[in-house]
């Protein structure tokens, strides 16, 4: 196939988009300004606006907001010494996605944006997600959702300021204050999680108002601050952060290495140590004749100081601690207690190994002088998720 000898472009890049459908592995440009194309394996010293067409040309954008592939098959800008430079655009197979970014010098350098673009209209119908280069690193992302079922519409990211603003539909806003940022942050399942690793605070707003403020520890929440509408504190949730492995392990050599001593030691109630029974569906005691002694492995725990440093990074092994609450104060309009709802954590031994479960165990009321008045015994289990009608997190009720 005489490639260079086209007369009829249009019909020949069909011809060729059918070719690399198939895999073939090869790619044609075509210079504008001699109204020619031809193969070139080597473009250092090209100078020119060119069109690149090929099966794969790989990229680091992300696409997960797109359902589209990481690579494109047509490349338009112009190249000077071989460099590219000023505005490049990118397209896909069988798709009317485009992204555009623009170069200086061969880098990354300005504005980006992914739109859908409408050939019969002739203009952008949908931004999906626009930024900021800076020497090749981006520095700022917005990208835009359009009828997710949680409502999210806007995420924006300040790489340099480790900030991230989540907006919804019905006016809410959630600011996170990062303190690192890793790759696979980007692409996120929930708005929020309770264990949002890279995460110092978290702030909810609705309609302008601060509705709710989170304090996490080494990525794992410590705190819940919820407001009223005058935004006066209405309740606050606290939190543990247990390490949810084996403690054998915890103890090893490896494990942790200079981080234990960022933990301080705790015994489980021999009560709390239960086995879920999967036929009955219920939940039954361990045998107290397996439990050696108070000083049995089963029974210890490890818990994450309250005074480490709160951006403190565990790597790996920040997958090994799980977060349980504590207890909740509740407050009146004159900010006095008036409430307290106590939590305790049981060890579950299942099929899978082991886990740790939270159960509301009691709650007390308080007098205006702050005596306890009243003890209501609860043992509701409990657990802690992302609430999609709040849009924040949340201390559930199991059913």
């Amino acid at each position: 196939m005489n490639i260079c000898n086209m007369y009829d472009r249009n019909k020949e890049i069909d011809k060729l988009i059918k070719i690399f459908k198939n895999n073939k592995d090869f790619y044609i440009f075509y210079d504008e300004e001699k109204d020619d194309c031809f193969l070139r394996k080597n473009q250092k010293n090209y100078t020119g606006k060119y069109e690149k067409i090929e099966n794969s040309i790989e990229s680091d954008f992300y696409s997960h907001n797109y359902d589209l592939p990481t690579y494109f098959h047509k490349e338009s800008g112009f190249y000077e010494n071989g460099k590219r430079e000023g505005i490049f655009i990118y397209e896909f197979f069988d798709s009317n996605i485009k992204f555009e970014v623009n170069y200086k010098n061969g880098k990354k350098e300005g504005k980006y944006t992914i739109y859908r673009f409408s050939k019969k209209q002739n203009k952008i119908v949908r931004i999906y997600e626009e930024g900021e280069f800076v020497n090749n690193e981006k520095v700022s992302v917005t990208q835009y959702y359009y009828n997710r079922k949680d409502e999210l519409e806007i995420k924006s990211i300040d790489f340099k300021k480790f900030e991230e603003v989540l907006t919804f539909r019905d006016g809410t806003k959630i600011v996170k204050e990062m303190f690192r940022y890793r790759v696979e942050m980007i692409s996120f399942n929930l708005p929020i999680s309770s264990s949002d690793r890279g995460i110092l605070k978290a702030y909810q707003y609705k309609d302008d108002k601060l509705k709710s403020e989170a304090f996490f520890s080494a990525g794992i929440l410590k705190k819940i601050i919820y407001y009223n509408d005058e935004e006066n504190i209405e309740s606050t949730d606290y939190f543990d952060i247990y390490y949810d492995n084996d403690i054998k392990e915890f103890n090893s050599f490896y494990n942790f290495r200079d981080k234990k001593d960022l933990f301080e030691d705790s015994l489980l109630n021999r009560k709390d140590l239960k086995i879920y029974d999967y036929k009955n569906k219920k939940y039954i005691d361990y045998p107290d004749k397996f439990i050696s002694s108070d000083k049995d492995i089963k029974l210890q725990l490890k818990i994450l100081k309250d005074d480490v440093d709160s951006n403190i990074n565990f790597g790996y092994n920040d997958n090994d601690l799980i977060l349980l609450p504590k207890y909740t104060e509740y407050f009146d309009k004159n900010g006095k207690i008036y409430k307290r709802d106590f939590y305790k954590i049981e060890k579950v031994i299942n099929y899978w190994g082991t886990t740790f479960e939270s159960v509301l165990e009691k709650t007390e009321y308080y007098f205006e002088n702050s005596e306890n008045i009243k003890t209501e015994e609860v043992n509701k289990r409990v657990y802690l998720d992302y609430d999609f009608d709040s849009k924040f997190i949340k201390i559930l009720l199991k059913e």
